[in-house]
């Protein structure tokens, strides 16, 4: 993707780097380090990250639309825009990803907040359907996520995804500015 990239929020481009492969190693996730530029909405940022097997350092360049008032907020995206950088496929794998670390983890509290972000990823997820139970084929940005869609589409269904959703905490809610 070109850069600066189109983000939601820092919390978007966190989610983004835990799917994105080291250009390196073809491994990764890349781990944010830190966040330089202007914290708000609108300006050009950028993410210091690197990759969690090679170690290798790089920055990412993006702009984010929105930023939750509260840094430590795990928000998202306060609209119901869809995401324009990950995609249907990638949400989901996002959220089993968290769901299987949440189950493994010693601390009951990290565990809920793993929970709580698997289920920012479905809220993000559901972004992607229009009035049908399936999602049209431009909630698949790469001819490999649409061919996971065209190959298993019952996994895809809205229904499967608010049953996946009634099983974990509530999101929070976008915090409002004061």
């Amino acid at each position: 993707m070109d850069e600066p990239l189109q983000a939601n929020s820092s919390n978007e481009m966190r989610f983004y780097l835990l799917i994105t492969r080291c250009e390196a190693c073809g491994a990764g996730p890349w781990e944010v380090l830190w966040f330089d530029g202007p914290g708000e909405p609108g300006g050009v940022r950028r993410a210091h990250a690197h990759c969690t097997h090679c170690r290798g350092l790089r920055d990412f360049s993006y702009v984010s639309s929105y930023e939750p008032a509260d840094p430590a907020s795990p928000c998202i995206n306060p609209t119901d825009e869809p995401s324009r950088l990950i995609d249907l496929d990638l949400w989901l794998g996002l959220y089993f990803t968290l769901v299987d670390q949440a189950e493994s983890h010693q601390d009951p509290a990290e565990a809920h907040k793993l929970l709580v972000q698997a289920a920012l990823c479905l809220a993000e997820a559901l972004k992607f359907y229009g009035p049908d139970d399936a999602p049209p084929e431009s909630a698949f940005f790469s001819e490999t996520t649409r061919q996971a869609f065209r190959r298993n589409p019952q996994s895809f269904t809205r229904q499967r995804l608010r049953d996946l959703q009634a099983k974990l905490p509530p999101c929070p809610p976008w915090p409002q500015e004061t």
